[in-house]
């Protein structure tokens, strides 16, 4: 970890320790430019710049460095302005025909919890409703000018949620009828999610949000399942500032009991120990305890930190799926991972050339689908075997979050 990703983690700690914070005066320009630069791959610029600007550690910040922050503020603030306009028409259309809506992440996020919306960056909007609704939630959003390139219907099997594009594809909404996939070894309950709900105003109407515990839950679920390296410190912080908000009033017993039930106590487990390890959250060592899994050691910790700081991005002509390929020594297990990604199910296959499960050209299309396999990784491959550099660094990185991702056995 350098010296600015230590220095940012103590700008989003809860509780900043001053004489940690007393490094900022000691920073040059290039150091600053740095941790802009960092806070924004971690998606929290305008929460840095909320803190900076209110931090009583007589730093000489750079004025260059404040505009900079206070831009990425302000887009913030501008971005959630736009997506509450949408969200309050949304929700407004769907209490009009009696469609109940739980209000998930950002949306909530950001407006209960944070207080400040322009805080909590938001790219899309996500909602639940109860499966029995979506037809009718997708007819609200088509009158207000959304489309969607899925097909509920035809999808149900094997998805949870359908996303809807606005008109100028400037908003993505989310609707939600599972927080899992089907077929998925977590338990989920949602009918439970449903009976605990609190009610909130958000966006002025009155909505559903996930109880205290189930929103805990459901937010360390959310991060692990991206293996920490999708949002980075955002969805840390989100934990932390849900823990800080809510403190005492956390059962911590049903959360232990709920994330053992869902079967996601690693998950919570590993997201709570990174929120105290990074950010200082406090949690109680017994909580902690009662979460830890018998096979946990400090590697798991430090490869979930490794992604959070260390990852890097995707290489453009290599699929994670062979980068998983090249890491399986066992030709057997090579080769079953090799038949799922050419012959994948009639079901994925007939939403990949958007046909029929039941179309007799869907045998024709496993034809078409290996054909533009080929085409679309055979420079991957022969790089590969030639030992590219860039490809062998993710190669690498596959093969840690996969070992990340059979530790959380997601």
């Amino acid at each position: 970890m350098t010296r600015e990703e230590e220095l940012l983690l103590h700008c989003l700690a809860v509780q900043p320790d001053d004489a940690k914070l007393s490094g900022i005066q000691q920073l040059t320009s290039s150091d600053w430019d740095k941790i802009v630069e960092q806070s924004k791959r971690h998606d929290v610029a305008p929460l840095l710049y909320y803190i900076v600007k209110n931090l009583d550690a007589g730093a000489d910040i750079p004025y260059d460095v404040m505009r900079r922050l206070r831009n990425e503020y302000l887009c913030s603030s501008a971005r959630n302005l736009y997506l509450s306009s949408e969200l309050e028409k949304v929700l407004g259309k769907l209490r009009g025909v009696g469609i109940p809506v739980i209000v998930l992440k950002g949306a909530h996020l950001g407006e209960i919890i944070y207080r400040r919306a322009a805080l909590r960056p938001m790219m899309d909007v996500d909602l639940l409703i109860r499966e029995s609704d979506i037809t009718r939630a997708e007819k609200i959003l088509s009158e207000l000018g959304y489309s969607t390139q899925g097909d509920y219907k035809r999808d149900r099997k094997d998805r949870f949620h359908l996303v809807y594009y606005s008109s100028q594809n400037t908003v993505l909404m989310e609707l939600h009828w599972h927080l899992i996939r089907p077929g998925s070894p977590l338990k989920i309950d949602i009918e439970g999610l449903w009976r605990r709900a609190r009610r909130e105003i958000i966006v002025n109407v009155e909505v559903s949000v996930l109880s205290i515990e189930d929103l805990l839950l459901y937010q360390c679920y959310h991060t692990s399942k991206h293996l920490f390296c999708l949002y980075g410190l955002r969805s840390l912080y989100d934990i932390s500032i849900i823990l800080d908000h809510y403190g005492s009033q956390i059962q911590w017993e049903t959360v232990i009991h709920r994330s053992r039930e869902w079967k996601i106590d690693k998950c919570v487990f590993l997201t709570l120990l990174l929120s105290r390890e990074l950010l200082d959250v406090h949690i109680r060592d017994e909580v902690l305890d009662s979460l830890r899994p018998g096979n946990y050691n400090r590697q798991t910790l430090n490869l979930a930190v490794e992604q959070i700081f260390g990852y890097r991005k995707a290489y453009p002509l290599l699929s994670e799926h062979i980068a998983q390929m090249w890491n399986v020594n066992r030709p057997y297990n090579k080769a079953v991972i090799f038949l799922k990604r050419v012959f994948p199910s009639r079901t994925e296959m007939s939403r990949m050339y958007n046909t029929s499960t039941n179309s007799p050209l869907i045998l024709l299309l496993y034809l078409v689908r290996f054909k533009d396999l080929i085409l679309r990784h055979n420079r991957a491959v022969w790089r590969i075997l030639h030992r590219d550099q860039g490809i062998q660094s993710f190669v690498s990185q596959q093969k840690e979050l996969l070992e990340l991702r059979n530790w959380l056995s997601l």
